[in-house]
């Protein structure tokens, strides 16, 4: 690798004209870290932002693939090229002393800007003297950062100030003795302020680190987190901390055997975790605290061991090769062994107890089949011992009404080759097991039978998956997929262990390729949906090539052991508060959260539900409640605006047919009663669109393509009144219809009717619902999009050229033309009263103080290294959120920012402020992500980090080892996680 590296990076170099070698040594030394004052180096990530002159020469390296460009960062793309490569490695060490003071001048100044940019910060005397020798002459193609740069200019203004204070105090002696005293306040005040530095340095630091390792390692990054948050409040640990309470974090633990963990089991209350690795090694681990295992007893038998755990009992049995031996585990500390019992030598691959634990099945070498009468554990009885496939039996498994499931592989060879072979035995009669049915399949590893439904199913190598239904309780028939595909699960790694959770909604397969873990998907459809890729949910990842998989009995745990002996029990949430379901979206002006707060409305699998926010807590790691779920097939997106209860509005469509309906339910009620439902709103449409008022008294629905919309009144929930109905032109999506206040509707129109595309707004009155005033229309106003603003009473719509285009609503009748302001199309928005923020494509933020909409007066601007897509003001105006990577700011009461951000919230599809005072934000992940497989959850995350902190110190109180923390961290001291 080194030598083609090397290849690779010549031919780029060689093909460069003088001047382009010399920018190419300037930018592959911005990408090289001088650790320390020995000279190693590592690579350094540089954000893209910073390359810009020499953006033709980063192209050319990634096509190359020696530098790779990730998240608007560009690094070097492996830590040989700093050694591999004569030519940087020579400019490596010509130019260390350059590279070290960089780096130094880098941290300095990161950590000055970190604490607010205090003068005692900064570089002085010989320091500043030496820096600025180093740096001399580097000029080049790549400026230096703007940080540096303030940094390096405000030292040397201290610089110069020190200078004239000494000159003058030189002067008078009487002075000396009071700048003496005054020097030392500051030399402790510089001493303290460089402490603090070098702590909010030391901090980010292991933040960064933690990011890097979450998506590999998600329990030493949780750990880091918490390390670097209890050393330094800042914007990067917390939001290195949500991360972590985001996310689903195993516990690992690791017998120091470096073999492959062969078998798993669980105890019947999910409190003790069975090993069993080669060489005879059966590891117990008490973990009743599930993050904080303990090491329990060991077992040594005479060989590998296949292991399996009593479905009613602390018993564990055993057999290897050669023997068959049964424990009690009561205390995993102290196993008692119980009996041992001879059998002829043959390995053995797979062992498990009936559902009843009496009857013990092993399969063994040669297609060995036995079963073992366990009435008496101490005794234990072999009924069955025969030959009943021409291949090793690797795999089994006992269906709930008690028929055992046996799987063995490709047999013969040549002509003689027969495939893989799926067995179902009624073994009531121990010592007369009866052959039910068999079927074939390409490759068997692994075999499962579904706990609940009359599915089977096994897996191979290179992926190959099938699924039986098991007919009459005695015959198996194919599931046969849509295609091809979906005979194999993932990208051909060998799957060579399954196990279904226990509700049987999912079944996890462990994969021993270089996507090491678990690979899990949903079990709850029927037919070739079960094949179908729209079942899989993803990799729960291992340390490794995974060989073995087991869900606990409750299902909330999933064990998974790889190739070097390391066993990671994954969790089946993160550790935040969540509800089940994806919180939903509604029309503008409208939430998916009450009013008060209190209620939020999620769509799960199955149905619409509606959840009791008041129950959630922090520091108890408590969820919110189940408040309702809508009967099928109601659907709901969200509560009514400007009600003094909560009113839910929900949504009925026949499929099939044009028949809607829209239902009220009012939740004002008694807590522990169901809501109380209104009256029936039918409308037939082949689609509908809604548009509520501000004060949630007016609903205007209708049919996308036809003429007409309704205006109800619905201020009784239980008996709502249709009072009007208003032309419309057919036309899709949700700015063809919306509410300006409380009784002023926009409805996109047309000058000419059956011209063209509908490219204006219809302004109408609705004071008087029943007798609605048709008011102007708005030229051109429909081209993009469109909002408006209750607070200042502005309608907002996009213009030529990024702009925006104010209208003043104050008189709904007659709409006032003001002024035109620079922004991306929809990017505006109220952020404080009278002020609004405008997004242009470039990542500049303009605020606007729109009082008088005719002269709007620039208050401040921002940049941004990417454009927002996205703006949001907490309801009580304290805070903002920006997107797409959500940061959380805290808002001035003009309306402006506060910088830095308090945090970064990665990887979630939408988060929302939660109204009246409560301390959650409301969090929906991206399920879409690589390792993430709880979808269709919605989460709630403290805005106190302080209590997220102390709850995950209660939940997961260990910290990085002292070994772990040296080799992921040299440079910096060992720091705890938790008090």
């Amino acid at each position: 690798m080194r030598t083609s590296v090397a290849r690779t990076a010549d031919e780029v170099h060689d093909a460069l004209g003088a001047d382009d070698r010399t920018r190419l040594r300037e930018l592959l030394l911005r990408m090289v870290l001088v650790v320390d004052d020995g000279g190693r180096t590592v690579r350094r990530r540089v954000p893209v932002r910073e390359l810009d002159l020499v953006a033709d020469l980063l192209g050319r390296l990634a096509a190359a693939r020696l530098v790779v460009v990730d998240q608007d960062e560009a690094q070097l793309c492996h830590d040989s090229l700093l050694n591999a490569w004569p030519h940087l490695r020579d400019w490596i060490a010509d130019d260390r002393a350059g590279l070290l003071a960089r780096r130094r001048l880098g941290d300095a100044a990161d950590g000055w800007h970190e604490a607010g940019r205090p003068e005692s910060g900064l570089y002085r005397g010989d320091q500043l003297a030496s820096a600025r020798t180093q740096l001399a002459g580097s000029g080049g193609t790549l400026p230096m950062r703007p940080v540096d740069r303030d940094f390096l200019r405000a030292s040397g203004r201290a610089e110069h100030r020190t200078r004239n204070l000494r000159r003058a105090a030189v002067s008078v002696v009487t002075v000396l003795a009071l700048l003496a005293t005054t020097l030392a306040v500051l030399a402790r005040g510089a001493q303290r302020d460089a402490e603090s530095r070098a702590t909010i340095l030391l901090a980010n630091q292991v933040a960064a680190r933690a990011d890097a390792m979450r998506e590999r390692d998600p329990q030493t990054a949780l750990r880091l987190a918490l390390a670097a948050y209890r050393a330094a409040r800042t914007p990067a640990t917390r939001s290195s901390l949500y991360a972590a309470y985001l996310t689903e974090t195993p516990v690992e633990v690791s017998a120091g055997h470096r073999e492959p963990v062969l078998n798993l089991a669980f105890s019947k209350d999910g409190d003790v975790l069975a090993t069993s690795q080669r060489r005879g090694r059966i590891q117990l681990w008490d973990i009743s605290r599930r993050n904080v295992p303990v090491k329990a007893g060991t077992l040594k038998l005479k060989g590998s061991a296949a292991i399996a755990f009593h479905p009613r009992a602390r018993l564990l049995a055993a057999q290897t090769a050669t023997e068959l031996a049964l424990w009690d585990v009561t205390d995993p500390r102290r196993p008692e062994r119980l009996a041992a019992r001879g059998i002829p030598e043959g390995t053995t691959y797979t062992l498990g107890f009936a559902p009843d634990g009496r009857t013990l099945a092993a399969g063994s070498a040669e297609g060995r089949l036995r079963l073992w009468d366990v009435s008496k554990p101490s005794a234990p009885l072999l009924r069955t011992d025969r030959t009943v496939a021409s291949a090793a039996l690797i795999s089994l498994a006992f269906r709930h009404d008690g028929l055992l499931v046996t799987g063995n592989g490709i047999s013969g060879t040549g002509a003689a080759e027969r495939p893989g072979e799926v067995r179902l035995w009624n073994v009531r009669d121990r010592a007369r097991a009866r052959l039910l049915d068999t079927a074939t399949t390409p490759s068997v590893m692994a075999v499962a039978a579904h706990p609940t439904r009359d599915l089977l199913v096994a897996t191979g190598a290179e992926g190959k998956m099938a699924w039986w239904t098991v007919e009459g309780g005695r015959r198996l028939k194919g599931v046969e997929p849509e295609d091809e595909w979906g005979r194999a699960w993932g990208y051909g790694s060998d799957l060579p262990s399954l196990s279904f959770r226990p509700d049987g909604e999912r079944l996890a397969a462990a994969s021993n390729g270089s996507d090491g873990g678990a690979r899990l998907r949903e079990t709850v459809e029927t037919g070739a949906e079960l094949l179908g890729s729209q079942a899989e949910l993803g990799t729960a990842r291992a340390g490794g090539p995974a060989q073995s998989v087991a869900y606990s009995p409750d299902g909330r745990h999933l064990a998974v052991g790889d190739m070097e002996g390391r066993v990671r029990v994954w969790p089946q949430r993160a550790p935040a508060p969540r509800l089940l379901g994806a919180m939903t979206d509604g029309d503008p002006g409208t939430s998916p959260i009450s009013g008060d707060g209190t209620l939020m409305v999620a769509k799960g699998t199955e149905t619409t539900q509606v959840w009791d926010l008041r129950s959630a807590d922090t520091a108890e790691g408590a969820d919110p409640r189940l408040r309702f779920a809508l009967p099928k097939p109601w659907e709901a997106r969200y509560f009514l605006p400007g009600t003094d209860r909560p009113v839910l509005m929900a949504h009925r469509w026949t499929e099939g047919t044009e028949d809607h309906a829209f239902r009220l339910w009012d939740f004002g009620g008694d807590a522990k009663r169901p809501p109380v439902p209104g009256a029936e709103i039918a409308v037939k449409a082949s689609d509908v669109r809604t548009a509520v008022s501000a004060d949630g008294r007016l609903l205007v629905v209708g049919g996308w393509a036809a003429g007409t919309v309704q205006v109800w009144d619905i201020r009784d929930v239980r008996r709502p009144v249709r009072r009007a109905t208003l032309p419309a032109v057919p036309v899709a999506g949700w700015e063809s219809l919306f509410f300006l206040g409380d009784r002023g509707l926009a409805v996109v129109d047309r000058d000419e009717p059956g011209r063209g595309r509908p490219m204006d707004l219809r302004i109408w009155d609705l004071t008087d619902p029943a007798e609605p005033v048709k008011g102007p229309l708005l030229k051109d106003a429909a081209v993009g999009q469109a909002g408006y603003v209750p607070s200042t009473r502005l309608l907002m719509h996009d213009a030529p050229a990024q702009r925006t285009q104010l209208w003043d609503m104050r008189d709904i009748r007659n709409p006032g033309e003001a002024a035109l302001l620079p922004a991306a199309s929809g990017g505006y928005q109220p952020v404080g009263k009278g002020v609004l923020a405008t997004t242009l494509t470039d990542g500049t933020v303009k605020f606007w103080d729109v009082s008088d909409p005719y002269k709007p007066r620039e208050m401040d601007e921002m940049r941004f290294d990417r454009a927002l897509t996205d703006i949001r003001p907490s309801p009580d105006g304290r805070w903002v959120l920006t997107g797409d990577s959500y940061r959380i700011w805290a808002a001035e009461k003009d309306g402006r920012w506060r910088t830095p951000a308090i945090a970064t919230v990665e990887g979630v599809k939408d988060l929302k402020l939660l109204p009246d005072g409560s301390p959650f934000m409301a969090v929906v992940p991206d399920g879409d992500l690589e390792g993430r497989y709880s979808k269709g959850l919605t989460y709630l995350i403290d805005f106190d980090t302080d209590r997220i902190y102390h709850r995950l110190c209660t939940t997961h109180p260990l910290s990085v080892e002292k070994k772990q923390w040296k080799a992921l961290l040299p440079h910096l001291d060992h720091r705890p996680s938790c008090d």
